[in-house]
């Protein structure tokens, strides 16, 4: 039987209880910034990122934002009235500074970049399409752009008339940088094509005088309110993102391009209006989005990883406000609540280079320091007490500690295959795993190692003892190793899956998760998770979970009932937590972009989770969620389809959805042939939350076969798809 519930709930404000520890404020892209005063200023950025500073950018504050989806633009008309936009037609909107946002019905789905408020009434915010309010965005009402596909990156007014706004179209195939004016206050505006290049950022210092920079080290400049437009010189052919100036003469531009992983800057200053730009160098990588004035000398710039910049002397010179390792870290290993050690590296594909970080703790991650960087990325960790520890890693690299992670030596290990994962029992019993195959075994705490035969030549991800003699290996295409004798022999176990499987944890004897999925890079692009579950000590595997779209590469348990499973998806990092020994698992709010590697967990609430670019985060409750209790109805803030539960099922199951603006919604089941197999939802739905049961025999034949099925959800712009599973 089909059912429709409206889930209604009166939170407003979800905080997550994972909370960054590097590095610092945060680690997600931060996209744009604004400064209402010297001191005051706020930057947004992926993943629902706001924060506030009140002393010119040098400290700052996380503020809740209600959101996960990426903020792209953030404007303030005094110190309490702002606004930020972002994805999927994302506002939200404060009146107290910051302390609290709510979210604003955009009435569109599109992604909106660029914000700008005349007043605290009257409002513009530019993306896919342009929005207008004159109710301080209570209500927005859309303005037609004619042909073509519009992405408009930023928008500035100089008066309640007179506006510009930037970006590019897409007409009859051809790209064509576009730049719209309106002098009645958005009524109307007309249109101007330059060039074949993206413009992302604009300025005017007077009604007159402004300026517009792109892509491909653009910049233009006008002297007549955007009538005409001339170029300038800007010696660089990289991304210019963003623009800012302190008077007439003195200016800054910020950019990047993304020649490495992380992407590189540029940083252009003008001291006569822009005639002449010079590049100014600064000590960091990161990928620049914004950048704000706060006086004559004050500035701030942002961008990837977190990166905050400022300057005092009107952009000659910079320094880094946010702190920690930005290395990808891939694992994590605690001794007890307060000491633990986290290790990873960067790795250009192909060889050309390589660099490896190990970060120590003794109080709980409240602080990291770095105790050892080289030339070789780190893959894996164990320790078996405060003191004596192992580290694996690229080119067969192992090290030792005897001093919590003081000093290291290397430990000949005999291969120049890459050491994914390292498990010791004691100080003296340890095992390494890696490429093709390879598994090594110490007894005498690494002065010799020995390899072992695992019978195969695929890449083995992670290893983990029960006891001197039992242990597991999980790997690609499925691969389970189990051995009962200390390695000397391992045993084939069946999966069921050719997924790869990256983690495995074991309760006790009888009890283990594995983890993995996969990536379709030649088909639709989609992700998936697996996680199987044995009771009998590997001998069988049941999937426990399957169809997510995300991968998972690593697991923890602190007893038979509580787990939590780590990994990355199309949102960035992904957290899973079960209750009940792995029979469901619930996603929590990881709060990063980043993908994650790593987990450990020192009690039932106690955790750690380490990844991408530096990321380190910490709960101590579990990762569970509190709710502030507010008075008004909780509208959502994203698009969201859950994973049906349960699944598999036999004969029913339920899917969740959540809209963020009123649409016309499709809910469907097809077949893996493409076959739609029943209609769910296909109506007009108020934002809400909602979930319905498909049920075999009612909602579709009762003479559908057991398999593979997927289900999509539809609502304007917004599509997603995700596996159910019919096992009769």
């Amino acid at each position: 039987m089909k059912t429709i519930i409206i889930l209604l709930t009166v939170a407003v404000f979800a905080q997550a209880q994972w909370f960054w520890q590097n590095p610092l404020p945060q680690g997600n892209t931060l996209r744009s910034i604004k400064f209402i005063s010297p001191l005051v200023g706020w930057s947004v950025g992926d993943r629902g990122t706001i924060l506030k500073t009140t002393d010119s950018g040098t400290t700052w504050e996380l503020q809740s934002s209600g959101t996960i989806n990426n903020l792209y633009g953030i404007y303030f008309s005094d110190d309490n009235h702002g606004t930020a936009v972002g994805k999927y037609g994302t506002i939200i909107k404060t009146t107290n500074g910051g302390n609290t946002w709510f979210v604003q019905s955009s009435g569109t789905y599109n992604y909106l970049y660029g914000v700008y408020f005349t007043d605290t009434n009257n409002g513009t915010t530019v993306g896919n399409t342009i929005l207008r309010t004159t109710d301080g965005g209570n209500s927005w009402f859309e303005h037609p752009l004619g042909t073509g596909y519009y992405k408009l990156k930023a928008v500035y007014f100089t008066d309640a008339n007179n506006g510009v706004a930037v970006g590019s179209r897409w007409n009859s195939g051809n790209q064509e940088g576009i730049i719209l004016r309106t002098t009645n206050g958005g009524t109307e505006w007309t249109s101007q094509s330059i060039g074949t290049r993206d413009f992302n950022g604009v300025y005017f210092t007077d009604s007159n005088n402004g300026t517009i920079v792109g892509d491909f080290g653009e910049i233009f400049r006008t002297t007549n309110r955007g009538v005409t437009w001339t170029p300038q010189s800007s010696g660089t052919n990289r991304h210019l993102n963003s623009i800012s100036f302190t008077d007439s003469n003195n200016g800054v531009i910020v950019g990047g391009t993304w020649d490495v992983p992380n992407g590189s800057n540029i940083i252009l200053k003008t001291l006569d209006g822009g005639n002449t730009w010079t590049t100014k160098a600064i000590g960091t990588s990161s990928h620049l989005y914004g950048v704000s004035f706060t006086d004559t000398n004050n500035l701030t710039a942002v961008g990837t990883i977190g990166t905050i910049l400022t300057s005092t002397n009107g952009g000659t010179t910079w320094a880094s406000q946010s702190t920690g390792a930005t290395f990808s870290l891939s694992d994590v290993c605690f001794t007890d609540q307060n000491i633990g050690i986290a290790v990873g590296g960067d790795y250009i594909a192909g060889g050309s280079s390589s660099s490896g970080i190990i970060l120590t703790t003794t109080n709980g991650g409240n602080t990291w320091e770095t105790k050892l960087s080289g030339t070789t990325s780190y893959s894996g960790v164990s320790f078996t007490d405060s003191n004596d520890g192992t580290v694996v890693g690229r080119d067969g690299t192992i090290l030792r500690t005897t001093d919590g992670g003081t000093t290291w030596t290397n430990q000949s290990s005999n291969t120049t295959n890459w050491l994914y994962s390292v498990y010791f029992t004691d100080k003296n019993f340890g095992t390494v795993v890696g490429e093709n195959g390879t598994i090594l075994r110490t007894t005498d705490s690494g002065l010799n190692w020995t390899p072992q035969s695992s019978g195969t030549t695929v890449f083995l991800w992670r290893v983990q003892f029960i006891n001197d003699n039992l242990g597991i290996v999980v790997g690609t295409y499925g691969t389970i190793l189990k051995t009962t004798n200390g390695g000397s022999n391992w045993l084939w176990q069946s999966s069921g899956t050719l997924d790869d499987l990256y983690g495995v944890y074991f309760i006790d004897a009888n009890n283990g998760i594995a983890v993995g999925g996969g990536w379709d890079f030649e088909g639709a692009g989609t992700w998936w998770s697996i996680i199987l579950k044995t009771t009998n000590g590997g001998s069988t595997w049941t999937t426990q979970s399957i169809g997510s779209e995300y991968l998972l590469n690593d697991v923890w348990f602190t007893d038979i009932n509580n787990g939590t499973a780590v990994g990355w998806g199309y949102n960035g990092g992904v957290i899973l937590r079960t209750t009940d020994g792995g029979t469901s698992w619930m996603e929590q709010l990881s709060g990063t972009t980043n993908g994650l590697s790593g987990v450990y967990f020192t009690n039932v609430n106690t955790g750690t989770v380490v990844g991408a670019n530096g990321t380190i985060l910490r709960t101590t409750n579990g990762g569970v969620t509190f709710i502030n209790e507010d008075e008004n109805d909780f509208t959502p803030n994203v698009f969201m389809l859950s994973q049906n539960y349960p699944n598999p099922f036999n004969p029913s199951t339920v899917i969740r959805y959540q809209l963020p603006v009123t649409g016309f919604v499709t809910l469907k089941v097809y077949d893996v042939l493409g076959n739609e197999v029943s209609t769910l939802v296909n109506e007009e739905k108020p934002a809400g939350s909602y979930e319905v049961e498909f049920s075999v025999g009612q909602d579709s034949s009762p003479d559908i076969a057991s398999g593979i099925y997927f289900y999509q959800l539809q609502a304007g712009n917004f599509t997603q798809t995700k596996k159910l599973i019919l096992m009769k």
